[in-house]
């Protein structure tokens, strides 16, 4: 992976692949090379670990525990079926 600037200045990802193009003889005579752009991907990888980093803090200081829910919401967007997913009582060392 490498880190480029674009000729308007914003940073793009990219990940290449290089290859040798090679004679009948099977010697090096050039270079095959494949760029693509994983610019999307790197920002929703760095979303995504943002996001952990930000509920781990959040389960780690808590002091008493935590419900998981799943809410159903029907057309109107009010709640129309709430499920109970898991509880953890959490303490402190």
């Amino acid at each position: 992976m490498l880190c480029n600037y674009h000729k308007d200045g914003h940073i793009i990802y990219t990940e290449t692949t290089l290859s040798f193009i090679r004679d009948e003889k099977l010697k090096p005579i050039g270079v095959l090379g494949i760029a693509r752009d994983i610019t999307k991907r790197k920002l929703a990888e760095k979303r995504l670990s943002d996001g952990e980093l930000r509920y781990r803090k959040l389960v780690t200081e808590m002091n008493q525990g935590l419900a998981v829910h799943e809410i159903i919401l029907d057309k109107t967007a009010k709640p129309s079926i709430i499920f109970f997913l898991m509880s953890i009582r959490l303490t402190k060392n």
